[in-house]
C-alpha cells in the first residue's frame, strides 16, 4: 500500500495516494507491539510509521488540507522525539515540512522558527566541509521567502544575495539552483519597484535555463514564463518610472542589516 501510494503521488493523484498511505498505516499500527505508554516498540516499525505519516502529510498538503497535513507531521514528530539523538536529520526534515504548512497558512513567524530550528539541526549534523550543502541552502532560502511573503523584502533579499554568492562559489555561476535564486530575486525587486534590476536578473536566469536546456514543463520554466509576462508590462511602463524608485531601493539597502543566515 505504501508503494502504491508513492506511485499515485508521483502521478499527482494525491487523494488516491492518501487512501493507500492511510490503509498501510492502519495495518502497521494494528500489528505493532506497544509499550505501556502506547508507543510502538520496534524501531523499524517506528521508522515505517514516520514515513507513512510524512507521506500522508505531504499528500494532504498538495490537496490543500493544511490542518490535516499538520496533524500528520505532528504525529511523525512525536515518534521521532522518542529518540531525538538518533533522528536529528529526520526531525529537521519534519520541521521543514511543518514550516511549509505554516507558511502556506500565512503564519510566517511560526514558519521561520521551524525553519530556523531545522537549520540548527542540519548544521549540527553536517560535516565541517559540508556546511553549505543543498538542504542547508534550501532552509535559508525558505527563511528568506517567508520574510518576502510578509512584505519584509529587504531582509529576504539580503539572505538571497548571500545564498547566491555561496551557491556560485560551490557550484559555479550557472547552476540550476542559482537560476532559481535569480528568479526569486526578480520577484523581490519587482515588488520593491526596482524594475530595471528585475529585468537584468530575469535575463541572467533565462540564460542559465536555456544553456542547461531545461524542459518547458519544469517548475522553474513555468516561473520564468510568468515573470516574462510581467516583464512585458514592466518594459512598457519603464519610461514612466521615476528614478526615485531606484534611489529608494538603494537607501533601504544601505540601512538594512544582514540577518546572519
Amino acid at each position: 500500500n505504501n508503494s502504491m501510494g508513492n506511485i499515485k503521488y508521483k502521478k499527482r493523484r494525491y487523494e488516491d495516494a492518501a487512501t493507500y498511505y492511510t490503509t498501510a498505516m492502519e495495518l502497521r499500527k494494528a500489528i505493532a507491539s506497544k509499550d505501556e505508554d502506547g508507543n510502538v516498540e520496534d524501531p523499524s516499525c517506528r521508522e515505517e510509521l514516520v514515513g507513512l505519516y510524512t507521506n500522508l502529510g505531504r499528500s494532504f498538503f498538495q490537496m490543500k488540507l493544511l490542518d490535516e497535513s499538520m496533524k500528520c507531521f505532528h504525529k511523525a514528530n512525536r515518534i521521532l522525539m522518542l529518540e531525538p539523538q538518533k533522528c536529528e536529520r529526520s526531525i529537521a526534515s519534519n520541521w521543514t515540512q511543518m514550516g511549509k504548512v505554516r507558511c502556506k497558512q500565512g503564519q510566517y513567524q511560526d514558519a521561520r522558527e521551524l525553519y530556523s530550528d531545522a537549520l540548527k539541526l542540519e548544521k549540527k549534523a553536517a560535516s565541517s566541509s559540508d556546511v553549505d550543502n543543498h538542504t542547508i541552502l534550501l532552509l535559508r532560502h525558505n527563511i528568506a521567502m517567508s520574510y518576502c511573503k510578509e512584505g519584509q523584502y529587504m531582509k529576504g533579499l539580503e539572505i538571497m544575495e548571500h545564498l547566491l554568492e555561496r551557491e556560485k562559489k560551490a557550484n559555479g555561476r550557472s547552476s540550476l539552483y542559482a537560476a532559481k535564486i535569480y528568479l526569486d530575486m526578480c520577484t523581490i525587486h519587482l515588488n520593491l519597484g526596482n524594475k530595471s534590476k528585475m529585468l537584468s536578473l530575469l535575463k541572467t536566469s533565462s540564460h542559465i535555463l536555456d544553456e542547461r536546456k531545461i524542459p518547458e514543463n519544469h517548475p522553474f520554466m513555468r516561473e520564468r514564463k510568468s515573470l516574462q509576462m510581467k516583464a512585458e508590462g514592466v518594459k512598457k511602463d519603464m519610461k514612466f518610472v521615476s528614478p526615485l524608485a531606484t534611489k529608494s531601493y538603494m537607501r533601504q539597502k544601505k540601512t538594512s542589516l544582514f540577518c546572519g543566515f
